[in-house]
């Protein structure tokens, strides 16, 4: 199903008491987060949205659900293969989003014959769209440590243009977002393959559980962000609107957004990622020192040696 969407405000007011913003990265003014630069065009990272803890994340029981918002940042960024650097400029890009559902959450993933547009086992396409636009996050300017965080939301509609509501039955929500291709190559993406028109954003405090946060090499297929030594969580986010069936009595949930202490025993060698930024004023975040190390892709070794020609 290729469905319709409606822009809406970047951090739009709820619309109900039911409504719920479910998030499982920590990206605010007061949390670090980190710009990957190990990563192609046409690559992928998503997050699954499913129970946590029994009591938080998205739960079985808030289905039948709307699912009535779901919010994207990427940054502006350049890279020479060893270093990260956040762009002044960064303007607006088309991405790529696609939700589905299902009603056992994954765990083994699927082979890398499975690609983005494709269902993992068990899952119904709920939302696609080619052409999302997100506003890049950049340094407030030329020189400056302070970084926007700029989460682009948008509402998902059918092909009716009517709200999407997802089943009861289902348990989670998979978001993937494939980064946008942008006609030029770096030392990273070996030709074929191009650098990204925008790179992920990401917390750096640990992964709030495993089996939630992922990606897409090219060559190599799925990952989990444990898997590829990724020390957070995507800064992707979803709002539903649980709609509780008249044999449910359970109470109304008091909405806000989920979270979760990180995991501190994961480690991210990464320095593919702009340094860690540390929190600034407003939405910003300040930009600090990299990490050491030779990045996510390369701690992959040989299998991502082989799939990059590097």
């Amino acid at each position: 199903m290729r469905a319709l969407l409606v822009l809406v405000t970047s951090l739009w007011a709820t619309e109900a008491a039911a409504q719920r913003l479910v998030a499982h990265d920590t990206l605010s003014r007061d949390t670090p987060s980190v710009v990957s630069c190990g990563f192609c065009g046409d690559e992928v990272i998503g997050v699954v949205f499913r129970e946590l803890g029994g009591i938080g994340g998205l739960r079985p029981s808030d289905f039948p659900l709307r699912l009535s918002g779901v919010q994207v940042a990427l940054a502006a960024a350049r890279t020479d293969g060893t270093s990260c650097t956040a762009e002044s400029v960064g303007g607006t890009v088309a991405v790529e989003v696609e939700v589905w559902a299902g009603s056992t959450p994954p765990s083994a993933l699927p082979g890398a014959d499975v690609t983005f547009g494709m269902p993992w086992p068990g899952e119904a396409l709920v939302f696609a769209s080619e052409a999302v636009p997100v506003e890049l996050s950049t340094p407030t300017m030329d020189g400056s440590t302070l970084f926007n965080l700029q989460f682009n939301a948008f509402e998902p509609r059918d092909d009716a243009n009517e709200p999407i509501v997802v089943a009861e039955g289902n348990t989670y929500l998979r978001v993937a977002v494939r980064l946008p291709r942008s006609g030029q190559n770096n030392p990273v993406c070996a030709a074929p393959l191009e650098t990204p028109a925008g790179f992920p954003l990401r917390d750096d405090d640990g992964r709030i559980a495993p089996e939630r946060s992922f990606l897409y090499a090219g060559g190599v297929g799925w990952l989990w962000n444990e898997t590829a030594r990724v020390n957070g969580d995507w800064a992707i986010r979803v709002e539903v609107a649980p709609m509780p069936v008249a044999r449910d009595a359970g109470s109304a949930d008091a909405g806000g957004a989920d979270g979760g202490a990180g995991d501190a025993g994961s480690l991210d060698a990464g320095s593919a990622d702009a340094g860690t930024l540390t929190p600034g004023g407003g939405c910003g975040c300040r930009a600090g020192r990299g990490a050491a190390g030779g990045g996510w892709l390369a701690l992959l070794g040989l299998a991502l040696a082989l799939r990059r020609g590097r």
